[in-house]
């Protein structure tokens, strides 16, 4: 019997020219330079751009929500996100 390893979740590196821009403090606003498209995202959204743009693990990521959401996050939940991500370009 072979048993799968599980991979580890792929974080993807974000496209350069976006700018999180807090609008209050639960509404931020994406903005790509490359094509002065806006995105309107809640907090946690705003934090996981954050936490992309400066490439951490997502073990780092899921203990930094840990701590400033009070929340756990799960791979299948961030793999949802980043599918989102993916969906907006």
């Amino acid at each position: 019997m072979v048993f799968a390893t599980p991979q580890p979740l792929k974080i993807p590196r974000l496209r350069e020219g976006l700018t999180v821009q807090a609008i209050s403090q639960t509404e931020y606003v994406i903005k790509r330079h490359d094509s002065r498209e806006y995105f309107s995202v809640g907090a946690a959204e705003a934090w996981f751009i954050q936490q992309l743009q400066e490439q951490k693990s997502f073990a780092d990521i899921a203990r930094g929500y840990q701590e400033k959401f009070e929340d756990t996050l799960t791979e299948s939940d961030f793999a949802d996100f980043l599918s989102a991500l993916d969906d907006m370009g």
